[in-house]
C-alpha cells in the first residue's frame, strides 16, 4: 500500500472502489477495512454477485496454479 493511503484509510472504515481482471470487466466493489499488513490490507468485502465472485474464484484458482509451478 502507498503510504497515503496507509494515512487515509482507517480499520473500521468502509471504502468503495473497482475491481480490474485482465481480460475481464471491471466491476465496482465495496467494503470494511479490516486490518493491516506491512505491503496489504485486508477487507471485508459485501455481496458479490455470482458472476463477480466466479471471476475472482477462477483468478485466484490461476494464481494458486502458477505458483506450483514457479
Amino acid at each position: 500500500l502507498k503510504e497515503e493511503m496507509k494515512k487515509e484509510w482507517v480499520e473500521g472504515e468502509t471504502i468503495r472502489g473497482e475491481i480490474f481482471f485482465q481480460g475481464q470487466k471491471s466491476f465496482p466493489f465495496s467494503g470494511i477495512i479490516r486490518n493491516f499488513f506491512p505491503s496489504s490490507c485486508g477487507i471485508q468485502f459485501d455481496k458479490f454477485s455470482y458472476n463477480q465472485e466466479n471471476v475472482i474464484i477462477k483468478t485466484v484458482n490461476e494464481l494458486q496454479r502458477l505458483g506450483q509451478v514457479i
